[in-house]
């Protein structure tokens, strides 16, 4: 038991019965409330089949119908899982789901809730500005404008000043200025200001006044002195009134020689270019309102080719909003823009600083807002993500990153008594970042939550208080309990510490027994220019020129703590470049155009480059395994190739479900149909007409090889093999699905139920199954991400496959075992974020495991 976390029961128990959602076979478990939970066992065995479709899905369906009816019609409608009950569950709280994507106007600073925390500070201290002018606008009351004038020293003389007459604003004519000095008069005024100079009303020629700029009344003369507080206030109230709410002043100091020129208003605008804003509100900072979003990008920050917006400079918001800035003493001050703009630990710092320098009404109003900034900073910081500026796109956040920044707002809102679950928060993480990680899920406990964790990572699963494990294998071989108890029991000496725990099986050999007899060699030779690809200068992001080799035909990995570069370097330098290098013709390679480094040596080895990393994993609920692979169409022509099919003229649409005429049009070819139960949830019902089976009785009387086209669906990988192991197009891509670990899915199963291990898995096995021609160039980004370390053996044993038929494998990953496998590591650090962007080390993984800068070497010289 960690120490400090409450003994298993003591505050309950979370009980679960008979859960068969997909591949769980009649489940039954339980787990302690108030302490942490690790659900393990190898990718597909049914860890988020009961994390998330039954526990998640049945707390929170339980906590939406505890609310009223009426309210209940605005939220979506949830089915309840296929269990038989599920007692003991609090609301329950989703970390890291699968599936689960920022979207395009998401940022750092939104997901953290960092955002409305800053709009509610400059809504209520913001300084509004004239975005033309630059001067500070403020709306002030006439009352409060003659107190402020009597603090002015003894013997300040005033003119208090009515505007009549000013510049034309765009696209509107003054009134003339004969009829505004007549006007004047009529009021009892006795002189005016007219460019500049006063005058007597009578001395003033209508053609002068025809000709003038600017004509103000002038409503009084008063020296600041005792007695004068009655004159001073009626005669800025009258001056204030005849204008519409603006006055002008011009107030000469004793010892002065010339009067200076004041604007006010009682309205919140600006007097000298006439723009007038609406009172400060949190809406106006918000680039997803209306009221705040830069009108030409709509708030996106984006124009066309996906370049920053000039009308917002990429900021979203609109200029009256970057207008506004805090004011401080000895500075101008920042927009909302500045502070977006920086990582999170010097925001975290601007925070203490900024509650420092303010002073009465303001420090009192602000005080609670910075307090409720600095306490989610603090968590952010702490969970090791301080380098990342808080503007980033949430889309361009790692799966590590983006599980922290939840993970940390989760604690940010100090709830206790929840329940929640969450999918591999480990997942992108350096090794040396686990620790951080385990203190944060720790203070959930602490903070009396019930914490289910769906993970892998021995050091986060050694922190656990229980452990359900999930087995023996994956799809139909998996959905059992192999064991569920109390964590202690679980561990071994051996695994008593972190760093032990971080060792699996594979790691404990020697390193070479992962190499073949072709990585015996040197890795890299040298020559005039070395078999090596080779990065010049790269400068993206927060790379600083760097400069890295990728050896030809091996295995490279890239390393480095989180925020580093890793995967700017890869994907969007290297990746990006090879990608427009094999798109470009001969002359156009010639005087190529590198981006976000001096050039990219070496591309013209490979035939093309395939970034395996930057797939899209298709979540259409009617995608499936042999939609996504390509394998589908070959075999509905299969179908409409047989005797029975021609006859009938059925071609290969008639074995579509996607597609009217094969397909059952009760369900559409769904299989199944939703019925709506009003305020209740939807219910999903097999279809009656077709059984399930999605297609109708004439498409289901063809076969091929004794099975109808459903048939086939139903079939697993490893089932369908012998059927098409005498064509080879087709049994390449399911010997590929056998070989990276994929065989016992169906090839019916909608890709939308696949966990994250088994989605990564067959973007790899989708590619493997292409034949190759020629050399080419392997891109992959995390493929280790959610996997057991029995499926990393099956992964790495696919990789050695490329690198041994001649191919180069560059890899991004955290794991130590496929580190340890490498032929060659680059490493980049030493920090993250400014405090990244270099190669610290590069080299076979005993020569980084020697460097003394590298945070990668302990873990690398533990595995050894």
């Amino acid at each position: 038991m960690t120490g400090g976390s409450p003994a298993p029961g003591a505050a309950g128990w979370v009980e679960v019965r008979g859960a068969r959602t997909h591949n769980l076979r009649d489940v039954s478990v339980r787990f302690p409330r108030g302490a942490m939970t690790a659900v393990t066992g190898v990718s597909g065995s049914g860890k988020t089949s009961l994390a998330f479709d039954t526990v998640f899905a049945e707390g929170l369906r339980r906590y939406l119908e505890s609310l009223p009816t009426h309210a209940r019609r605005f939220l979506e409608r949830l089915e309840r899982p296929d269990v038989d009950s599920a007692d003991g569950l609090a609301p329950a709280i989703s970390i890291g789901r699968p599936g689960s994507a920022p979207g395009p106007r998401s940022t750092l600073a939104t997901i953290a809730d960092l955002h409305d925390w800053l709009r509610l500070l400059f809504a209520h201290l913001g300084q509004a500005h004239c975005p033309r002018c630059g001067r500070a606008v403020r709306a002030v009351a006439p009352g409060a404008l003659a107190e402020e004038l009597l603090r002015e020293p003894d013997g300040t003389r005033l003119t208090l000043l009515s505007p009549m007459l000013r510049d034309a604003a765009p696209g509107r004519r003054p009134a003339p200025g004969r009829e505004c000095l007549a006007d004047a008069e009529k009021a009892g005024f006795v002189r005016v200001r007219i460019d500049g100079e006063i005058k007597e009303v009578a001395d003033v020629a209508p053609a002068e006044a025809d000709r003038a700029k600017r004509i103000d009344a002038v409503v009084d003369r008063v020296v600041v002195r005792e007695g004068v507080r009655a004159r001073l206030a009626d005669s800025v109230e009258l001056a204030m009134k005849r204008s519409g709410g603006e006055i002008r002043l011009l107030v000469q100091r004793p010892g002065e020689a010339e009067p200076s020129l004041r604007n006010e208003s009682a309205r919140l605008a600006c007097p000298d270019c006439e723009i007038a804003f609406e009172k400060l509100a949190p809406a106006h900072f918000s680039f997803n309102s209306r009221a705040g979003a830069c009108p030409a990008c709509e708030g996106l920050g984006l124009a066309a080719a996906g370049r920053p917006c000039k009308a917002c400079g990429g900021a979203r918001l609109r200029p009256e909003a970057l207008a506004c800035r805090i004011p401080f003493p000895d500075g101008p001050g920042v927009n909302i823009a500045d502070l977006l703009a920086l990582p999170l630990s010097r925001l975290r710092a601007w925070t203490e600083g900024c509650g420092a320098s303010l002073r009465g009404a303001a420090r009192a109003v602000a005080a609670p807002i910075l307090s409720g900034l600095r306490e989610r900073l603090a968590f952010l910081d702490e969970a090791g993500l301080g380098y990342l500026q808080a503007d980033r796109p949430g889309a361009t956040l790692s799966g590590g990153e983006l599980r922290r920044v939840r993970l940390a707002s989760a604690l940010g809102q100090r709830l206790g008594g929840a329940l929640y679950v969450l999918d591999e928060p480990s997942a992108g993480l350096h090794p040396r970042d686990a620790g951080a990680l385990v203190a944060l899920l720790r203070t959930l406990v602490d903070n009396g939550n019930t914490l289910l964790v769906v993970e892998h990572n021995p050091v986060v699963t050694a922190a656990a208080d229980w452990e359900i494990e999930l087995g023996p294998g994956a799809g139909r071989e998996g959905g059992r309990v192999l064991r569920c108890g109390p964590r202690e029991a679980a561990r071994t000496p051996r695994q008593s510490g972190p760093r032990e725990a971080a060792r699996t099986p594979r790691q404990s050999g020697p390193r070479e027994a992962a190499r073949t007899p072709r990585q015996d060699g040197p890795v890299l030779a040298q020559g005039p220019r070395g078999l090596a690809l080779r990065v010049r200068g790269a400068s993206l992001h927060n790379l600083k020129r760097c400069d890295a080799a990728f050896p030809l035909g091996r295995l490279t990995v890239v390393t480095g703590v989180s925020g580093s570069g890793k995967s700017t370097l890869v994907e969007d330098v290297l990746g990006t470049n090879a990608a427009r290098f094999f798109r470009a013709g001969r002359a156009e390679r010639a005087r190529f155009d590198w981006e976000g480094c001096a050039a990219v040596e070496g591309l013209d080895a490979f035939e093309k480059a395939v970034d395996v990393g930057a797939a899209a994993h298709a979540r259409n609920p009617r995608a499936n395994l042999l939609t996504f692979t390509g394998a589908w169409d070959r075999i509905r022509a299969l179908y409409a190739a047989t005797p029975l099919a021609k006859a009938r003229g059925y071609g290969p649409s008639r074995f579509s479900f996607n597609a009217k005429g094969g397909r059952c049009e009760a369900c559409k070819g769904e299989g199944s149909i939703r019925m709506e139960m009003s305020f209740l949830p939807d219910v999903s019902v097999p279809c009656e007409a077709c059984g399930g089976r999605r297609f109708n009785r004439e498409t289901l009387d063809v076969h091929w090889r004794g099975r109808s086209v459903a048939d086939l669906l139903d079939m697993t990988a490893l089932d369908a093999l012998p059927l098409f192991a005498e064509i080879p197009a087709l049994a390449r891509q399911f010997e590929t699905l056998r070989d990276t670990g994929l065989g016992y899915l169906s090839l019916g199963q909608p890709l939308s139920t696949l966990s994250s291990g088994e989605a990564q898995r067959l973007l790899l096995a989708a590619e493997l199954a292409r034949p190759a021609r020629g050399r080419t160039l392997y891109l992959l980004d995390e493929p280790t991400r959610g996997q057991h370390a029995r499926d990393v053996e099956k992964l790495l044993a696919e990789l050695f496959k490329l690198r041994d038929a001649g191919h180069t494998v560059v890899v991004v990953d955290h794991d130590p075992a496929v580190m340890r496998a490498a032929d060659w590591i680059v490493d980049l650090g030493p920090g993250g974020g400014d405090g990244g962007g270099r190669v610290v080390a590069q080299g076979p993984p005993e020569t980084v495991a020697a460097c003394p800068d590298s945070a990668t070497a302990p873990f690398l010289r533990e595995a050894r």
